[in-house]
């Protein structure tokens, strides 16, 4: 079993949501550790104080970048894209928009002065017409949030499990659809078109992008590339990738 100790209240809270998304993506047909409910009822468990929450482990390793299993990863992002969520309980990703203004906040407040700081705000700023006029009006979802490869297990050459489900929420598709091409598509932070074209077809052949989305595929990549670039750049300053910028300079080929 894989055991979690739940440290904080606001942890607490936002763990109980979880499960709910992880069990559904279960339960939906995508490959993930469900969590195991307690002799209880409950899927936290409590004792002398301390609680924790277990699931059944799985097995794998992280997937190498190659057409088949991108394609696979993709097909399941599909899959999971076509699941019901109505029932799913609201969970502030780190693409809900509350979550970004409090980061433009601070990046305002903080790092205005900052050369690197000022063009992840002219970059957010050239984007306003995407999250505007396109974002609200895009197909949603329940996303995984963070597919990239060390968050993906295979085993026997088969996709075992998506892990880390602590980014888990609905929103567009679109945007866990480009998520997955920047953190997939790019070994090496180097595009490369046949990983691009096996995740497209992998992804469409479960479910087809309708045609907004075909439209803003560059729009949706830029923008995931600077929020992205942004909580870098807040979470380790100097130290961060700051290559998510460059997104807005590649083009579906």
């Amino acid at each position: 079993f894989f055991i979690k100790i739940v440290l904080e209240p606001i942890t607490f809270a936002n763990k109980l949501a979880e499960i709910v998304y992880v069990n559904h993506a279960a339960d939906s047909g995508v490959p993930c550790p469900p969590y195991l409910a307690s002799r209880y009822g409950g899927f936290i468990y409590r004792d002398s104080g301390v609680m924790a929450t277990a699931q059944k482990r799985v097995y794998g390793s992280y997937p190498r970048k190659c057409p088949k299993n991108v394609a696979t990863v993709a097909g399941y992002l599909g899959k999971m894209h076509l699941a019901p969520f109505s029932s799913l309980p609201y969970r502030e990703g780190w693409f809900s928009q509350e979550y970004i203004d409090k980061n433009l906040a601070k990046l305002r407040k903080d790092f205005s002065g900052n050369k690197t700081g000022r063009a992840i705000l002219e970059a957010y700023e050239s984007c306003e017409g995407f999250i505007n006029d396109v974002l609200p009006n895009l197909p949603r979802s329940m996303i995984h949030g963070d597919a990239h490869s060390k968050n993906i297990l295979f085993r026997g050459g088969q996709l075992s499990a998506f892990v880390d489900w602590e980014d888990a929420t609905v929103a567009p598709s679109l945007l866990d659809f480009m998520i997955s091409v920047s953190n997939l598509c790019f070994p090496n932070r180097i595009f490369k078109p046949e990983l691009y074209r096996a995740f497209y077809r992998g992804y469409t052949q479960e479910r087809p992008l309708t045609i907004i989305e075909v439209r803003h595929l560059d729009d949706c990549l830029k923008y995931v590339g600077v929020v992205q670039t942004m909580w870098r750049f807040l979470k380790f300053g100097r130290e961060a990738n700051l290559d998510g910028l460059k997104l807005s300079e590649w083009r579906v080929p």
